[in-house]
């Protein structure tokens, strides 16, 4: 999953502790600050969702690790079983495959495997409501039954799915939140995620990673709430008190769309429409998330639990010096979301990075 926004920081921070890595990516077309945190690795082409294609990439790269990063972007269900499910057993049962025809010798040592797998999962796994969800769960509990080590990392929340608003707080739009705005999170930046991933592939019994699980967070303690991000955004930006402008949306609003889609789900497939009843599956099961990520904290400040250094406003202070973000992600953004949505551009059809991420 080297091109997603994780993905790409793991390769550059291998290539920069000078460990040969290989990125996989499922086309050479790439956008230019992509093919830049690539620099340096051997990028392999392979379409992750074809078990028999993965094994051979792998066979031709013979990797010891594998560092697995890869997650829909949508997480509507027929992605989430592709990819963050299927994509994910792909690549875990190409690097058993190369453990046991390459590597089969099996050392005294118990932390001294011949490989190791590591998953980038969710901090969301341990209290499953969505699709995703039970597609990363299931994905976990085949690891956990794998002749090869593993760590299983559960990061509570991306920077980047926070700095959403910040464009739109530039254009001097108002910032939509629901409910309270109490909901809190410590986030992880990308980089310090990175480098926890890379210890888990490269010295787990040191961080005490070797056949365990964890959920991390970053160094935000006590964790920000949605308002409080909201206040630091516009504290970063300079904007007087009087010119900020916040929405309180309600938290109902989803109840009622996930009854509506669900209701006409049904409809259309009694009357077997298949592609509508598609659609409102897809609508649903996107509210549900929304309504997930607004309602449920992402805290993890538990011993071990609190990794990294970069907090949140820092990450916002390197924005507002750039001038703005350098890419912006219309998932982190409920109007991006819907316009996504409108116009049929989250599926997996329509997938620039498989999502290889």
């Amino acid at each position: 999953g080297a091109t997603g926004y994780i993905g790409r920081s793991v390769v550059k921070q291998l290539v920069a502790r000078g460990i040969p890595t290989a990125a996989l990516v499922r086309s050479m077309n790439m956008p230019d600050k992509t093919a830049d945190c690539l620099r340096g690795a051997t990028i392999l082409q392979c379409n992750v969702l074809d078990p028999i294609e993965t094994r051979e990439v792998y066979r031709q790269y013979l990797p010891t690790s594998t560092i697995n990063c890869i997650a829909s972007r949508s997480g509507v269900a027929e992605d989430s079983w592709a990819v963050d499910y299927g994509g994910g057993l792909s690549v875990l049962q190409a690097q058993e495959y190369i453990s046991n025809e390459f590597y089969p010798h099996k050392q005294i040592n118990p932390f001294q495997q011949s490989c190791h797998f590591v998953l980038l999962s969710a901090f969301c796994v341990g209290k499953p409501l969505l699709q995703f969800q039970f597609a990363k769960l299931k994905l976990e509990e085949r690891i956990r039954t794998s002749s090869i080590s593993h760590s299983i990392v559960r990061p509570t929340a991306f920077f980047k799915s926070l700095d959403g608003q910040i464009e739109s707080v530039r254009k001097g739009l108002p910032v939509l939140f629901f409910g309270n705005g109490s909901c809190s999170a410590n986030a992880i930046c990308e980089k310090d995620l990175a480098n926890f991933l890379i210890d888990c592939a490269i010295q787990p019994e040191a961080i005490n990673m070797f056949n365990t699980s964890r959920d991390i967070g970053g160094p935000d303690v006590p964790p920000i709430s949605k308002r409080q991000q909201i206040e630091l955004i516009y504290d970063t930006l300079n904007i007087p008190e009087k010119d900020r402008k916040t929405i309180s949306l309600p938290i109902e609003i989803f109840d009622v769309l996930i009854f509506v889609f669900s209701r006409l789900e049904r409809l259309f497939g009694n009357v077997k429409v298949a592609p509508l009843k598609s659609r409102f599956a897809d609508a649903a099961e996107i509210a549900r998330i929304v309504r997930y990520y607004a309602t449920e904290p992402m805290v993890a400040v538990g011993p071990g639990e609190v990794q990294g250094h970069s907090r949140l406003v820092d990450h916002f202070r390197r924005i507002a010096e750039r001038g703005g973000l350098e890419e912006v992600d219309k998932m982190t953004t409920t109007t991006g979301v819907l316009e996504l949505f409108t116009k049929n551009q989250y599926s997996a059809g329509k997938r620039e990075e498989v999502q290889l991420k």
